[in-house]
């Protein structure tokens, strides 16, 4: 995590720019190890776990949203045939 954040090129663009978060994700599944890594920028300056948190609750609330969603409108099951039909029900 870095908190000088005046070298990051066009810094000023982002009003209240304070943070810059790297995560860092290592996961194994049938013995094969992956690490997918994340960038952020963030206006707190809040400790590590604090940040890891903030991050974790964004992807919670936007996948909550997403499920109520997908179950309201019954997406899943959704069998669109025509071209178009999937951006149609996008903009539902």
């Amino acid at each position: 995590m870095r908190w000088d954040v005046d070298w990051l090129y066009q810094s000023d663009t982002w009003p209240g720019l304070k943070t810059i978060v790297l995560i860092e994700s290592k996961r194994t599944v049938r013995g094969r190890t992956s690490i997918e890594r994340r960038a952020y920028i963030s206006s707190p300056k809040a400790p590590a776990k604090r940040m890891l948190w903030l991050a974790r609750h964004h992807w919670h609330v936007e996948n909550k949203l997403h499920w109520v969603l997908d179950v309201t409108c019954g997406e899943e099951q959704a069998r669109v045939a025509k071209k178009n039909g999937a951006e149609n029900l996008s903009l539902l």
